[in-house]
């Protein structure tokens, strides 16, 4: 009895193990939720900053009010005077798609500037994907701000 317990219990052990490894690869994998689900509303607000590592994409974000939605910000990172610049997509929460996206210009100074626009419906939901084109040395510190005009 008490081998067929410790049987069982290193099973066990080795199943938790195994399932914490599995959501360490997941939360260190190229896609990173950001920040939580909020509502944008009409105005203009800093939503945040996080480091882009290969790629990351925030919770949805509803839209409060009809009008005219621009997301912009900046990314920094040392890069050794490498060209490298950064892809920004705005995805459509219901359907998946890409429905707006810009893509920096290469460059070899440590800050690249980004703003994308599209329009919007009240209670429309979207995410906002970033990832690198080319990556820099270090991975970059972003910043997020969003302009909603009605």
């Amino acid at each position: 009895m008490k081998k067929t317990l410790r049987k069982v219990l290193t099973l066990v052990l080795v199943l938790v193990v195994t399932l914490s490894f599995t959501s360490t690869v997941y939360a260190e994998g190229r896609i990173m939720p950001l920040a939580g689900r909020e509502t944008w509303d009409a105005g203009g607000r800093y939503v945040g900053s996080f480091t882009l590592e290969g790629g990351n994409i925030t919770p949805v974000k509803t839209m409060g009010a009809n009008g005219k939605l621009r997301v912009y910000g900046f990314a920094n990172a040392e890069n050794n005077g490498n060209p490298w610049w950064i892809r920004v997509q705005i995805i459509d929460y219901s359907t998946g798609g890409v429905i707006a996206e810009t893509t920096t210009t290469p460059r070899t100074s440590s800050q690249q500037a980004y703003s994308v626009s599209l329009d919007v419906v009240k209670g429309q939901q979207i995410q906002i994907y970033m990832s690198y084109v080319t990556f820099p040395v270090n991975d970059a510190n972003v910043s997020i701000y969003y302009l909603l005009s009605t």
